[in-house]
């Protein structure tokens, strides 16, 4: 099960260090202020638009599937606004899952195990 906001923290690969993200918060900080002085509202793309050798392979599949007439709806732009990152950061997949999923759950999705983002308590 992928933790989307241990991604943002950790890196794809759960292999980066926190203190990385500080950069991330300085500008985040930066846009915020910027919007506050009535400045346009910044937005990213939510999927790579061209995935390289170094994507992650989750984001590629990702970007094959959606910006690809497999998937892809006239209406969707693929952007998000540049400050919903900060809610990703902190955000917890897995938060209050011990009070609100009371019950067993196996949960089986395709046929390739990634285990990154998994929740490892």
């Amino acid at each position: 099960m992928v933790n989307i906001g241990d991604s943002a923290r950790l890196g794809w690969h759960s292999d980066e260090h926190l203190s990385k993200q500080a950069d991330s918060l300085r500008a985040a900080a930066a846009q915020i202020t910027a919007e506050a002085k009535c400045a346009a509202r910044a937005v990213a793309p939510y999927v790579p638009l061209q995935p390289g050798d170094k994507t992650p392979r989750d984001m590629r599949e990702a970007s094959n599937y959606y910006l690809t007439p497999r998937a892809q709806h006239l209406c969707v732009e693929n952007k998000m606004l540049y400050l919903s990152f900060l809610r990703v950061l902190i955000f917890d997949a897995f938060h209050l899952a011990d009070v609100f999923l009371t019950q067993p759950a196996l949960l089986i999705a395709g046929g390739c195990v990634f285990l990154a983002h998994r929740d490892v308590g």
